[in-house]
């Protein structure tokens, strides 16, 4: 039970407080003001909390804000807690480490000041205060994490003083939702400035008020300076109104305070204009506030004199706020400007709501204004006395009365009712028993017509709902078939699919003829029918047509092929064989289908065959002599024919021949070695020397051949058998043999052998011409420049093992050591330069000091071009270097290598060809020899029958080929 209740218009603020403060009171004290409720808890005098609503918490962001204690980043991770977690604002910032117990103590103390000074500015309003009660809400729960006391005295001092300068503030801020605007040409306050700058013409003092960050009610005092220093003013109506409109959409929330101010301030003198306005604005926010609007509208209207626009602004309100009596009321009042069947409407929603309120007195009256509209229809006076009897009228008598007697047999009824009501009230009006009995006999009568005729309306409507179940059904069936029907003509294409259809339409027809569908399908069919015989006969025309036209193509084309087939056999005649297969060719095949079978046997369609090489002996399936290659043969279309090509020291070839051949058939022949000789030793090394070839091998021997006769002409000892191979260089006809250690010797043509320069000190490792002497190198370094009679010029030595040796073009010999450095020894024996270290294991040094390296990379100081991988040693003629790959075999020449594919890959060095034309010879590791010319086509080939070890080309044209299997073989390289 409360101990303390009143009004503050009688018991203020501070004698509240200074009651509850002096008497250690502890509860709670609950104040409100219209819609407003605040409630301040005491305990033993001093003020904890004080709850206003949810603005409250807003006011609380905004007092850590503008002390400085969190940043709006702070305030949006603590809201994502809050929201996530259900904790409240001030919890989340602590648990988040932003504040600490006494900053949050130091925010409620000024939060709780804040709102109690607000308190003080209430003129009005009720108290209650509740002894010992406090009442807890899930937001208190941060106060039980920080206590906070405030002393209500305190309170009271500076809440007077404020409540008294609101007073003179509130004098010229009358309204916070008005907005503010800098006046022009007034410079920007000094002090302030921050405040000053929220001001944009465009905010209104509640929201400036929002976003200050001092409290409300300095802000306003400086709102205050401002407007009476001349720097500030309040917007004019036309600023507030287009402001309005303009946050409409956007925010119709400030719209509408924005109207409402605007209502506010016009009073009387406002238009319905401005209340539409702000009626439309209510319609996106606060439909109730809507409905005021519509109303305070229609009241303008009508004090105006405008009725009918009064009306109008009504008829919406009554979509609004359907059944509102005040609402239905007013448009009663305004029945003159309603049409007639309206007001009739608007009569009966008008008295059911009377009855609803229990206003009968208020009811009879509008029943009695509504007699011109009513007065002949005998419910109007029965409703007219049933409000008079509820409010004791003695004319009601006389009303119920007046509804029995103009009731005629047809509203028995109102007459029966009105008659309980008079006897209710024991009227001396009411009827006999008599004639109650005749009213009841008639309404019994009228029951029993009524139930005749609802019976056959209902049987009827039963019979009509069977009928078109019936009806429907087969509609329905109808409707399927007909669908089908539909998609069978859609999906075919032809007479036969439009056939299909149109029966289809006619078993529509024939099955449900009485349906809507049954028409169509039948519609559909004869439409059908006709489509059907019309495309029949186009079809009939067009075939005869087509026929006709064929006929006269076939003809056309018998006659060109036979002219075509006749200019050829002319030209073939004459020997022009170009010419007649040419011909030949350009002849259709299709339309050779139109020749009889024995004109079309009778073609002969000439080919040219050819060899590689020319010369061969062309011989027909029986071994008949035909010709000499290029041979021509006439060959029938259709069938093939075999033929035989052979040619001395070729193998002999068989192809398979018909008229749909190539005009030109090229026979490539495989030739064999002219003669073969079986060496007394293996054979890893050769060189030529004039006729006389010398040969070497592991066993320490050199062997002489004459190319001539191919016949061994003698055998030399210069090394230890299971040594390396001895090193073979030539020059000029002259062979120098170096062996792994001795002495070497040079070999002459003709066989002549003499020992030459000194013996090893250490086994040799490399040799080259140089001038008109030679070189040795040894793996000691060791490298030595010897005249044409074996005397030494010059000696130089290396860091390591000399694996190269190379003669410049200028002269000068380059040196490749094991440890991959080359260095350039001039003509006195001397380094030139400085040595460079190669990237990789080098294979061939090049005249020009390249160096070709062992994964194909072409090497030269200061610059490197990618290449194929060597498969064999390489090879230097002339400026070229030739060496084999993997896939062919590849030439290095000027500054660039290209790599010419291969049947096989090459088994050693490829060899130039003699003629000049850029041809060269690649031994395959499959046994046989090929010539491929500068484009790399291979244009002859040479069966050699073991893999080729070396090629050497002999002045006599022929290539000298060392096989692995101990054979030496001479191949004849021209052709003829």
């Amino acid at each position: 039970m409360s101990s303390l209740r009143g009004h503050l218009e009688h018991f203020g603020l501070q004698e509240l407080l200074q009651t509850l403060s002096h008497g250690a009171r502890t509860g709670t004290l609950q104040i409100e003001r219209n819609d407003e409720k605040v409630s301040i808890v005491f305990e033993t005098g001093h003020i904890t909390l004080v709850r206003s609503g949810s603005s409250s918490q807003i006011r609380f962001r905004s007092i850590l804000l503008r002390g400085g204690i969190v940043s709006e980043t702070d305030l949006l991770q603590a809201r994502k807690d809050q929201e996530e977690t259900g904790m409240l604002l001030g919890r989340a910032l602590i648990e988040r480490g932003i504040i600490d117990d006494v900053q949050l103590s130091q925010a409620l103390r000024l939060k709780v000041e804040e709102e109690l000074f607000d308190l003080f500015l209430w003129e009005n309003g009720t108290f209650e205060f509740f002894p010992e009660l406090i009442q807890s809400t899930a937001e208190d729960e941060i106060h039980q994490v920080t206590r906070i006391q405030v002393d209500p005295m305190s309170v009271i001092i500076e809440g007077l003083r404020q409540a008294d300068e609101w007073k003179v503030i509130r004098d010229r801020i009358k309204d916070l939702h008005w907005i503010l605007v800098p006046v022009d040409g007034t410079p920007p306050p000094a002090e302030s400035h921050s405040l000053y700058m929220l001001v944009d013409g465009h905010r209104s003092t509640d929201e400036v008020l929002a976003l200050a960050s001092t409290t409300r009610f300095d802000t306003c005092s400086v709102l205050y300076r401002f407007i009476e220093e001349g720097k500030l003013r309040e917007a004019t109506h036309g600023e507030m109104l287009k402001e309005a409109r303009a946050r409409v959409h956007d925010r119709p929330a400030s719209s509408l305070c924005l109207y409402e101010s605007l209502i506010d301030r016009a009073g009387t003198s406002m238009g319905h204009t401005l209340l539409e306005e702000a009626a439309e604005c209510a319609a996106h926010h606060d439909p109730s506030a809507q409905a005021d609007f519509i109303r305070q509208a229609v009241e303008i209207l009508r004090n105006n004199g405008d009725g009918p626009g009064a009306w109008i602004r009504l008829q919406r309100l009554l979509v609004l706020a359907p059944g509102s009596l005040e609402d239905l009321l007013e448009s009663w009042s305004l029945r003159e400007y309603i049409p007639t069947r309206r007001v009739l409407t608007l009569l009966d929603e008008l008295t059911r709501a009377l009855r609803r309120a229990g206003e009968y007195r208020q009811l009879s009256s509008i029943l009695r204004d509504a007699e011109p509209l009513r007065g002949t229809d005998p419910s109007y006076w029965l409703q007219l006395g049933e409000a008079l009897q509820r409010c004791k009228d003695p004319e009601a008598e006389t009303y119920l009365a007046r509804a029995i007697q103009i009731s005629d047999k047809k509203n028995p009824e109102v007459a029966l009712r009105a008659e309980r009501l008079l006897r209710d009230m024991k009227s001396d009006l009411s009827l006999g028993d008599e004639d109650v009995e005749v009213l009841r006999q008639r309404r019994a009568n009228m029951d029993s017509h009524r139930k005749l005729r609802r019976g056959i309306v209902f049987g009827a409507a039963g019979l009509l709902f069977v009928l078109s179940l019936l009806q429907v059904s087969s509609e329905w069936r109808a409707k399927g078939l007909l669908s089908a029907a539909r998609s069978i003509e859609a999906s075919g294409f032809g007479i036969s699919s439009m056939k299909s259809a149109a029966i289809a339409f006619e078993r529509v027809a024939r099955e449900h003829p009485w349906t809507f569908a049954g028409s169509d399908g039948a519609r559909s069919s004869d439409r059908l029918r006709v489509a059907i015989q019309q495309q029949q006969q186009s079809e009939q025309l067009a075939q005869s047509a087509d026929l006709q036209m064929q006929r006269t193509k076939r003809i056309e084309k018998l006659m060109q092929v036979r002219s075509s087939i006749r200019e050829a056999q002319e030209f073939r005649k004459n020997g022009d064989v170009i010419a007649a297969r040419k011909i030949l060719d350009a002849i259709d095949p299709e339309a050779l289908d139109v020749l009889p079978e024995i004109e079309f046997k009778s073609i002969k369609v000439p080919v040219v065959i050819e060899s590689r090489p020319s010369g061969a002996r062309v011989l027909n399936s029986m071994r008949k002599f035909i010709g000499i290659t290029p041979a021509i043969v006439d060959l029938p279309l259709g069938d093939e024919m075999k033929f035989f090509v052979e040619r001395p020291g070729c193998r002999t070839k068989t192809i398979q021949l018909s008229g749909s051949s190539p005009a030109t058939v090229e026979v490539a022949l495989v030739r064999g070695p002219l003669r073969t000789y079986t060496l007394p030793g293996p054979v890893q090394q050769a060189a030529l020397a004039g006729d006389t070839l010398v040969l070497a091998g592991r066993d320490g021997q050199v062997r002489i051949v004459d190319v001539n006769q191919l016949s061994s002409i003698g055998e030399h000892v210069i090394g230890i058998e299971g040594h390396p191979t001895p090193i073979l260089i030539e020059k000029n006809g002259i062979v120098l043999a170096v062996p792994y250690s001795g002495r070497p010797v040079l070999i002459r043509e003709g066989g002549k052998v003499r020992p030459f320069g000194p013996a090893a000190r250490a086994p040799w490792s490399a040799a080259c011409s140089l001038d008109r002497g030679w070189v040795l190198a040894d793996v000691d370094g060791r490298v030595i420049h010897l005249d044409s009679r074996g005397k030494t010029r010059w000696e130089y030595n290396c860091n390591a093992p000399v694996a190269l040796l190379g003669s410049s073009a200028e002269g000068d010999l380059f040196v490749i050591d094991r440890a991959r450095f080359q260095y350039r020894i001039g003509t006195d024996g001397k380094q030139v330069g400085s040595a460079v270290r190669l990237p990789g294991e080098a294979l061939q040094i090049l005249p020009d000091g390249r160096a070709l390296l062992h994964d194909g990379r072409m090497w030269k100081p200061g610059s490197m071009s990618l290449g194929p991988v060597p498969s064999t040693t390489p090879r230097h003629q002339g400026p070229r270097c030739l060496y084999g790959t993997e896939s062919g075999w590849a030439v290095f020449a000027g500054s660039t290598t290209q790599e010419h594919p291969s049947p096989s890959a090459a088994a050693c060095a490829p060899l130039e060809s003699s003629s000049g034309d850029g041809s060269t010879w690649v031994a395959g590791i499959d046994g046989i020899l090929r010539l491929h010319d500068s484009n790399g086509v291979i244009t002859s080939e040479v069966e050699l029958g073991a893999i080729a070890i070396d090629l050497q080309l002999s002045e006599q044209g022929r290539i000298l080929v060392t096989l692995s299997d101990g054979r030496l073989c001479d191949v004849e390289e021209l052709q003829r």
